[in-house]
């Protein structure tokens, strides 16, 4: 007969494109100090351990229940690095919580165990494009033309707040300080067109924020930063930024030059 083996999930992490929010099903490099990953068909990372929850995976017909015997839902946190062997997204860490609700009446939380937990790459310079796309090409240095690695840029509507979410794209530079910031969607027909605003054609004014956070180590967390970017001195935890004006169109490519002053 052969074997059996019977593996408890503790939970799940799904890398998407966050271009496109794609599941990405090519393997990738998932590692973490405290936890064991499998990668399954589907491209999702199955925890099959995490430190702390030895008793989750030792009875598998009647998982612990908080109070009692478990760690209350979402209480411990775990760190966790990704790469991708093809280099198509760059190397970020980020965060995940355990223990999951197992509870399947409450299947569509988002804490629940059969919800994987989203985590978006961001695509290096040498990610395919799609010819359909508005692209911009961000080099960012800092004021004495040192690049800055790990910088964070998001891109919104000028006609937005600065707080408003989502942008219409994000993106983080690689070790030369060069990011790739691709915006799918970008409309190539203009509905209101007039006399003065051509049918064919539509363009975004858009403003590419970028951050840097000289703490953030390496590989940076792009959702650690975004937390921290509407500080303001003279918190300590502020963040040197700058913003650059651009305009979009769909197929359009542009290079620009970014200078945060650290």
């Amino acid at each position: 007969m052969p074997d059996v083996i019977d593996v408890r999930v503790l939970g799940a992490l799904r890398f998407v494109d966050a271009t496109t929010g794609v599941g990405i099903k090519a393997p990738l490099r998932v590692t973490a100090p405290l936890a064991r990953f499998v990668r399954n068909r589907t491209g999702a990372y199955a925890v099959t351990w995490a430190s702390g929850l030895d008793a989750h995976v030792e009875r598998f017909h009647a998982p612990p229940s908080p109070p009692l015997d478990s760690p209350p839902f979402d209480s411990l946190p775990f760190a966790v690095a990704v790469s991708d062997p093809a280099r198509r997204y760059l190397d970020r860490s980020s965060s995940f919580r355990l223990p999951r609700d197992p509870d399947p009446a409450h299947a569509a939380d988002d804490n629940s165990l059969f919800r994987a937990m989203v985590i978006p790459l961001y695509p290096s310079p040498i990610a395919p494009i799609d010819p359909g796309w508005a692209v911009v090409r961000a080099s960012v240095r800092d004021s004495s033309g040192a690049a800055l690695p790990g910088a964070y840029l998001r891109l919104r509507r000028a006609s937005q707040p600065t707080a408003t979410n989502p942008p219409l794209a994000r993106g983080m530079a690689d070790d030369r300080g060069e990011a790739l910031i691709p915006v799918a969607g970008v409309p190539v027909t203009n509905w209101e067109a007039d006399d003065t605003r051509p049918v064919l054609s539509t363009e975004i004014e858009a403003v590419l924020e970028a951050y840097y956070d000289a703490n953030a180590g390496s590989p940076p967390d792009p959702d650690l930063i975004d937390s921290r970017r509407l500080l303001e001195p003279p918190d300590p935890n502020a963040l040197s930024k700058t913003s650059v004006n651009v305009r979009l169109a769909s197929g359009r490519e542009l290079a620009v030059s970014v200078v945060i002053t650290r």
